[in-house]
């Protein structure tokens, strides 16, 4: 009877399904933002799991070619001009090559007579706006695209919530999926090696980082620290936070304050192995890729206790307030003054990160496209 059952069930039919790149495409590896890594790392993994079907691949530059060599004849990279990408091109490019589906990875409606799965990452725009230049592109796009798409896609329980609060959204229309990070990192591999111990910090230098207060909080540490330590800042300096260099001079912090900025992904497992913890309590995450990054390097992590920090955390880091220097001092301290504590968070923080799977992301996108986006 199992076996009959399974043959009478409906074959999922054979789909054309057209994918928002432009993350991936800037010549300058500084733009590429969290938002390229979750869309490079779901390509790979649609490379290796979907074998029925087919994908175009839009972008204003060249596509990595590894992403368009895994998916050999199964998908086609379409690229378009760069001025007037989302606006001209990407719409028109719809038009031509007619996929059934789109997955909308840039939070930007592009054509509403596709069905779309749309991915909002947060809404941390709404909430600071002030701290956007970008405000009113962010939020006239989102809001097109939630009430434009057939389903939305986002990456933590936090950011469920304000999503569907924000746009008055029934709980089943949004759907989340936690991403899962390349396998270089793992607690295995080489170090940074400094002769100084050093806190990490590690993601964009933009002012929703709160990189200042890290700073503050790290110049009070060092007031009663032991030993001698240092910050080691990376990250891109794409819309810098003029506030971070003049705190690092006002607080006489220029030996100590380490500005390595951008640092290719393959190289940053090292700095996570030799870091004596992320430092990362930002005024707002969706997910935070950095924080599971570096609890897969075994890293101890921390962070703010806002948005969906606590959820990607749980018990496997400190969390802190990020509006207070004092509440980041002292967590910097508990870490670098109690090594059983830094050994018991490390081994929390590596089997915590394994609940981040992209097999597990990917599936789920695979399977809100059937149930949601299909007519």
């Amino acid at each position: 009877m199992q076996n009959k059952s399974k043959l009478g069930r409906k074959p999922r039919p054979q789909l054309t399904i057209g994918i928002d790149c432009g993350s991936l495409t800037p010549a300058d590896e500084r733009e590429k933002t969290g938002v390229a890594t979750v869309v490079s790392n779901l390509l790979t993994s649609l490379s290796e799991i979907d074998q029925r079907n087919r994908y175009f691949l839009y972008g204003f530059g060249e596509i990595p070619s590894k992403i368009i060599q895994e998916f050999g004849n199964r998908a086609k990279k379409i690229i378009l001009p760069k001025f007037g990408f989302e606006k001209i091109w990407l719409p028109l490019a719809l038009k031509l090559t007619k996929p059934q589906i789109f997955i909308a990875s840039s939070q930007v409606i592009i054509s509403p007579e596709i069905p779309t799965l749309g991915f909002v990452y947060d809404v941390a725009f709404l909430k600071f706006p002030k701290l956007y230049k970008n405000f009113q592109k962010l939020k006239i796009n989102t809001k097109k695209l939630v009430y434009s798409a057939k389903h939305i896609i986002t990456i933590s329980e936090a950011s469920k919530q304000d999503i569907i609060e924000a746009y008055h959204l029934n709980d089943d229309f949004v759907t989340v999926a936690y991403p899962g990070i390349e396998k270089i990192f793992t607690m295995v591999g080489t170090k940074y090696v400094d002769t100084i111990p050093y806190f990490l910090y590690v993601g964009a230098l933009k002012k929703t980082k709160n990189v200042p207060q890290i700073i503050t909080g790290f110049a009070q540490f060092l007031q009663n620290a032991t030993k001698p330590y240092r910050l080691v800042l990376v990250g891109s300096d794409r819309d810098l936070d003029p506030e971070i260099a003049s705190t690092i001079k006002k607080l006489n912090l220029n030996k100590k304050v380490i500005i390595k900025g951008y640092v290719a992904r393959h190289n940053l497992p090292k700095y996570y192995r030799g870091a004596v913890a992320l430092v990362t309590p930002a005024l707002y995450e969706g997910l935070g890729l950095p924080i599971i990054e570096a609890m897969a390097c075994g890293t101890v992590v921390i962070a703010a206790s806002n948005s969906s920090m606590p959820e990607i955390i749980q018990k496997a880091g400190i969390l802190v307030n990020a509006q207070e220097a004092t509440s980041i001092a002292n967590a910097l301290s508990e870490i670098a003054q109690n090594d059983s504590l830094r050994n018991k968070l490390s081994k929390a923080s590596t089997k915590q990160s394994q609940k981040f799977n992209q097999v597990k992301f990917t599936r789920t996108v695979l399977k809100s496209i059937y149930r949601y986006c299909v007519e």
